[in-house]
């Protein structure tokens, strides 16, 4: 039975969706470590699913969005696989894939860990991986929620395009945000780039490619405080940072590119988070919680690119599985030894 099963049990609110089976492995997220995680597991006959809050290809289209911004071809590798051959792998290996459920909860109960989603689903596991990545940050300005969609990106390759011979304005001076001009400025009428510090935080060869570029404008000191537009996205308001004068930019769009943060704000509560919010790991990719492990971008270790974070959910996967082996009961209790599984 694969389907999520609208039933009632007991102790559970009217709503509750609860599956009648308990999988061996639940994957949190479906970007590259987490693909890589269930392809790994799946490929020993352990049955997995993965939930994925956005589309099935989690942080890798965000990855990819920064790639081609850079004029590169982006390509997700682990061990000579590309992304989509992993993602084929995946589905040979009859991986379940759920879109557009968020982990909201995660419990101890019976033996097994509980997750609870934002539908409203309880979702049973013996052993669980997350692989949440990488969020963009927000500015929380007023306008920035309300515009989103009808001005406000965050991504120019994606919807770059549509503005062509239009002034736009880029949130953001740092890399990706430079990037980002420079492809905007391919066929955008001007671009503004505003930036709260002093200072470009780019790469020095990136500075010099915007600053010879004649449509762009770099704006330092420059603080945005509000998007204004009802139905789409009319002008940015910005504060000077030294004066406090404020200006207006008129705009057909705004992209923000002010960084990234681990999407690991559900776990808060459940696992140990360094000061950064990244989740801590051991060398097995153990979290605190016996049976749960971790991998990726949003991990505290580190990883590079794309290749790297599959290779860490592979690693995860594997450590996972040597897990299920050890029939090791869920204690709910933290498993920081590194001495390997018994």
């Amino acid at each position: 039975m694969n389907g999520l099963m609208d039933i009632m049990v007991d102790g559970l609110a009217p709503g509750v969706k609860q599956e009648r089976r308990t999988y061996e492995l639940v994957v949190v997220g479906a970007g590259p470590a987490g693909t890589a995680a269930a392809v790994c597991a799946a490929g020993e006959g352990v049955d997995t699913l993965i939930i994925e809050a956005g589309q099935a290809d989690g942080g890798t289209r965000f990855i990819e969005c920064v790639d081609d911004c850079a004029g590169d071809t982006a390509e997700v590798t682990m061990g000579g696989w590309t992304s989509g051959l992993v993602k084929e792998k995946a589905h040979r290996l009859f991986v379940n894939v759920r879109q557009g459920l968020a982990v909201t909860g995660l419990r101890e109960y019976g033996g097994h860990w509980e997750i609870e989603t934002n539908q409203g689903h309880q979702i049973s596991a013996k052993t669980v991986i997350l692989t949440p990545g990488m969020l963009r940050r927000r500015l929380n300005v007023p306008g920035e929620t309300e515009l989103t969609g009808v001005g406000v990106h965050a991504c120019a390759t994606c919807e770059g395009p549509a503005y062509a011979g239009e002034d736009v304005v880029v949130v953001g001076a740092g890399d990706l945000g430079i990037r980002q001009a420079l492809h905007l400025a391919t066929f955008a009428k001007s671009v503004r780039v505003a930036e709260q510090a002093s200072g470009a935080s780019c790469g020095r060869e990136l500075l010099q490619r915007a600053e010879e570029q004649p449509n762009i404008k770099l704006k330092l000191d420059c603080i945005v405080r509000e998007f204004k537009g009802r139905e789409k996205l009319d002008s940015v308001l910005v504060e000077d940072g030294k004066t406090g004068a404020f200006e207006e930019l008129y705009a057909a769009a705004a992209f923000i590119n002010i960084g990234l943060k681990p999407a690991t704000d559900a776990f808060r509560t459940l696992v140990h988070l360094d000061q950064n919010g990244f989740i801590e790991t051991n060398r097995m990719m153990q979290t605190n919680l016996a049976g749960v492990f971790a991998a990726g971008h949003a991990c505290s270790n580190g990883v590079g690119g794309p290749d790297d974070a599959a290779a860490a959910g592979y690693k995860a996967g594997t450590w996972a599985l040597r897990y299920l082996e050890s029939e090791e009961p869920i204690t709910g209790i933290c498993l920081r030894s590194e001495t390997p599984f018994t």
